[in-house]
């Protein structure tokens, strides 16, 4: 919702990642190819892949609903959980989320060996809020907050060995508040 995921600044670490991001919260994902450094900033020379969340949405009647969801997989023996709550009524909405995973060594079918070190773990929180100050204009915010922790890297280096490396923690807090007109 217009605020940058991986500023190198903000985010140390080579591993610029979206996966903190569940799907759970997002409305769609739009993906432009090519420059775009005129609407996205100076750095969106090769393209952007812009994440939008579900629009908080008022209701002429309070209402609340919830969300959970489980998923496990066998290839790297992950698993992930998420639960949500949205709530709407007149003037005002608010949706929120919280997701856990862990992530183990990749293994290939078969009797390969693991792929090591490819294992990590990470949490993430999400909240966006909707106040409508008027009939015309509204308030709106965002807040996403995240860490993956034991993320792994390693790097062939000049004298053919393997270097490893392990960002932790890997720490996320963005937010934005928009007036709307």
């Amino acid at each position: 919702n217009g605020i940058r995921l991986n500023p190198p600044t903000l985010r140390p670490g080579g591993n610029q990642t979206m996966s903190t991001i569940g799907s759970d919260g997002l409305d769609r994902i739009e993906i432009l190819r090519g420059p775009a450094s005129a609407l996205y900033g100076s750095e969106a020379v090769g393209g952007v892949v812009q994440m939008i969340r579900r629009p908080a949405q008022t209701t002429e009647h309070t209402e609340w609903t919830s969300e959970a969801s489980f998923r496990a997989r066998s290839a790297d023996l992950s698993a992930r959980a998420h639960a949500g709550l949205r709530g709407a009524s007149q003037r005002a909405s608010v949706a929120a989320g919280f997701s856990a995973a862990t992530y183990g060594d990749l293994a290939p079918g078969g009797n390969g060996p693991s792929h090591r070190p490819t294992a990590y773990n990470e949490w993430a929180a999400y909240g966006t809020g909707r106040y409508d100050l008027g009939p015309r204009r509204r308030l709106v915010g965002d807040v996403l907050v995240g860490q993956q922790s034991q993320v792994p890297r390693y790097d062939q280096v000049a004298s053919g060995a393997f270097d490893t490396y392990v960002y932790d923690p890997q720490d996320r807090l963005l937010a934005a508040l928009h007036i709307i007109d």
